[in-house]
Order: structure tokens, then C-alpha cells, then sequence
């Protein structure tokens, strides 16, 4: 009896573990989504040179964020219903 109590508990600690890195992997998903999708972005008047091995080969324009909230708030938004 004693063996069987112990591979249970062991089986629902693994379960378990298994759930919350579910759950940590859509989180990540959901960051990602908010971040790659364009209509989050909006482009600047700024540019940045893009520099490869010390030469100039290119300029981009600088996109600001204009999704919900900023990083720190987006974060806490979509981890509101994560435990830890």
C-alpha cells in the first residue's frame, strides 16, 4: 500500500508540473502574439542605421508601441490568471 500511495503522489506531483508549464508556454505565446503583431506599432519619424562589421549597409525606421499598456503592464495583465 505504501509503495502504490508513493507513485501516486509522485504521478500527481509530475502532472502537476506538467500544468504549469502548460501554462507558462501559452503566456510566452501570448507575449509573442501581442508583440508581432503589427497593428501594435506604429513607425516613427527617427531612423537608426544598421551597422554590419562596422559598416553602415542600411537605415530602419523606429516603430513605437502603441498596444495595451506598455511591457511591465502587459505583463501583468496577461499573467493575472497564471498561478506561479
Amino acid at each position: 500500500m505504501g509503495k502504490t500511495i508513493k507513485l501516486h503522489r509522485r504521478l500527481v506531483k509530475k502532472r502537476n508540473e506538467i500544468k504549469v508549464h502548460k501554462q507558462a508556454v501559452g503566456v510566452l505565446l501570448q507575449v509573442v502574439a501581442a508583440y508581432s503583431n503589427p497593428e501594435n506599432w506604429r513607425d516613427t519619424e527617427e531612423t537608426r542605421d544598421i551597422i554590419e562589421k562596422g559598416i553602415v549597409v542600411g537605415i530602419e525606421i523606429v516603430r513605437k508601441w502603441i498596444g495595451p499598456g506598455n511591457g511591465p503592464g502587459l505583463a501583468r495583465q496577461i499573467l493575472k490568471g497564471v498561478k506561479k
